[in-house]
């Protein structure tokens, strides 16, 4: 739950900076923080970062790069910063793409590091609560993603797996797809 803004810092031609700010918070499932199953860390999280990105016509196409950075700052659940579990983490991304005619496809990869935490299985110290978000963790995945659109509507996919981690999963493989429909005004 929580929210996010986009501002635009900088653009000349086809070339743009813009700046993200986010607030969300996992309170709602802070409680279940400590299985494995549980979706996300638990914390309230103050996001910030910037992104690049470049467009180029090329003929009737287009080809598009672009790059991200951010910071995630967490409040753990619990309130106690001494040791603060879930630490920081630094996000980056980096995608280069094109499309025509409708179709779009991209190339990108994805990921984050933790600034602190402890190595897996996490020592006697830590709280079995706390056993994951205690982790110093990070993963890079790649992937790609495409879309196909007609008319006013838009099918989109994307699949990514794990290239490095480190008290992350390793095998991991994920995706998704989207349909959307555009109201124009």
């Amino acid at each position: 739950m929580g929210g996010a803004w986009d501002v635009d810092l900088w653009q000349k031609d086809s070339l743009s900076l813009t700046g993200q700010f986010a607030l969300s918070t996992g309170a709602l499932h802070a409680k279940d923080r400590g299985k494995l199953t549980n979706i996300g860390d638990g914390s309230t999280q103050v996001r910030a970062g910037v992104t690049v990105d470049q467009q180029w016509s090329i003929g009737s196409g287009y080809a598009y790069a672009g790059a991200r950075g951010g910071y995630v700052f967490k409040i753990p659940s619990t309130f106690d910063f001494d040791p603060k579990y879930p630490a920081d983490d630094l996000t980056y991304g980096i995608h280069i793409g094109g499309g025509n005619k409708g179709y779009q496809a991209s190339i990108f990869v994805d990921g984050f590091q933790r600034l602190n935490g402890v190595d897996y299985p996490a020592p006697a110290s830590v709280s079995p609560m706390e056993g994951f978000t205690a982790l110093k963790a990070s993963q890079m995945k790649v992937g790609i993603n495409d879309s196909i659109s007609w008319k006013d509507w838009t099918l989109s996919g994307y699949v990514a797996t794990s290239v490095l981690a480190k008290n992350n999963p390793m095998d991991e493989i994920i995706g998704g797809f989207g349909l959307s429909y555009l109201i124009q005004p």
